[in-house]
């Protein structure tokens, strides 16, 4: 079994409190694009509509509108079903309105395939605080083995 899952199965935390962050002033950048023309798949949208089937409305509106708690619910609902990618868009949504929770679970799924955005999570999640105990310090060990692993 991989750190990752294991690390899933460990971190489940019972509640989870929404904390608002300050935005800051986005960088200048400059990005040379390549001008070809090409038939664009969106892929988000696709997500957004798998992720949306089977999902009362309400609760919908509820997670969409900035209740964590709700986005939190949905994706532990999915995560249950097995159903990866709408549990991880859940997650996603549940972690921008600030579940340390859902920054923890987001952070194991995308660690396979995006190190860095995974570790950014578990750091936001440990910055919150509001996982403690033995959980935290166990996710901070993580953490670090995470780093090393994604330099490579």
């Amino acid at each position: 079994m991989n750190l990752g899952l294991q690390f899933f199965g460990v971190v489940l935390v019972a509640t989870a409190l929404v904390s608002s962050c300050a935005q800051e002033a986005a960088p200048e950048t400059y990005v040379d694009v390549d001008e070809q023309n090409s038939d664009l798949v969106d892929h988000y949208s696709d997500v957004d509509r798998r992720a949306l089937r089977g999902v009362r409305q309400a609760d919908a509106r509820r997670a969409l509108g900035g209740n964590a708690e709700m986005a939190l619910a949905i994706a532990f609902a999915f995560a249950e079903a097995n159903h990866v990618t709408e549990a991880r868009y859940w997650f996603q949504i549940a972690s921008e309105n600030g579940s340390a929770v859902a920054m923890t679970h987001l952070s194991v799924i995308l660690q396979e395939s995006d190190c860095r955005r995974a570790n950014y999570w578990l750091e936001r999640a440990l910055a919150t605080g509001e996982l403690g105990g033995p959980t935290e310090n166990s996710m901070k060990t993580s953490l670090a083995k995470y780093k090393v692993a994604c330099k490579r």
